[in-house]
């Protein structure tokens, strides 16, 4: 990861899962240990599955920074 995203996470382990026709895309942020997953269809490009799982991350850890606050 990049560190393009709000909350400024340097890096996440992004794990793909194939289900059939689908595939199971999910990251983890090792400092916070949060945990987020996206099914997507296995036609679409990993760099596309990766983009929309560290998106929903980034979403799941900057509401967790406000309700924390």
């Amino acid at each position: 990861m990049d560190g393009r995203f709000a909350r400024g996470v340097c890096e996440a382990i992004v794990e793909f899962h194939r289900l059939g026709r689908s595939t199971k895309v999910t990251a983890l942020d090792p400092v916070s240990l949060t945990e987020v997953s996206i099914i997507a269809p296995s036609s679409l490009a990993q760099r596309l599955m990766t983009d929309s799982v560290l998106r929903k991350l980034d979403y799941v850890l900057s509401r967790g920074a406000k309700q924390s606050a």
